[in-house]
């Protein structure tokens, strides 16, 4: 319910609604891929010859959604209300967020196989291991989520460390 309600409100006012998420994580795929293949062009030769862009985009797809999560760092104090109730679980809050994150990441990578498939016509049994490595990532980003929101109740400054960190 929480997350559903979060998820109405950023999109409330919009055209297209729930389609921004899918025409923005496409954009940056796109953008890189142009980015990295043409402008900058690096050829890595090997086995198989691969794009420059495949590497940078399939780094960045991760980060991005490690920031997405990790930049929630103050969600206990913008979300006390709820954690005053004595039953609620307040776990929820953490999920509710990086289950956010979690459906760009799956969106990313969906656009990255897609488009390293049209382009090297190559499908790798490797991909199906990109589940079990999504749960174990995501598990990871959540329970720093957690460490760093408690660290932020106790230094008010945390979040503003992580900023940089996310920065550099």
């Amino acid at each position: 319910m929480i997350m559903q309600s979060n998820f109405l409100k950023k999109f409330k006012n919009s055209i297209f609604k729930y389609y921004w998420i899918f025409i923005h994580q496409t954009f940056l795929v796109i953008f890189y891929a142009v980015i990295f293949s043409y402008l900058v062009s690096f050829n890595l030769k090997g086995d198989l010859n691969y794009d420059y862009s495949i590497f940078i985009i399939s780094g960045l797809i991760p980060w991005f959604f490690f920031v997405e999560i990790l930049s929630n760092s103050n969600i206990i104090n913008e979300h006390k209300e709820f954690l005053d109730k004595k039953k609620f679980p307040f776990e929820i809050i953490f999920f509710e967020r990086a289950f956010i994150a979690l459906i760009n990441f799956i969106i990313n990578t969906g656009v990255l196989i897609t488009y390293a498939f049209l382009k090297f016509n190559i499908a790798n049994v490797l991909i199906l291991l990109t589940p079990f490595l999504l749960v174990i990532f995501f598990y990871f980003a959540l329970s720093l989520l957690m460490l760093i929101s408690l660290l932020n109740l106790l230094v008010a400054d945390t979040k503003e460390f992580i900023r940089i960190f996310l920065i550099i």
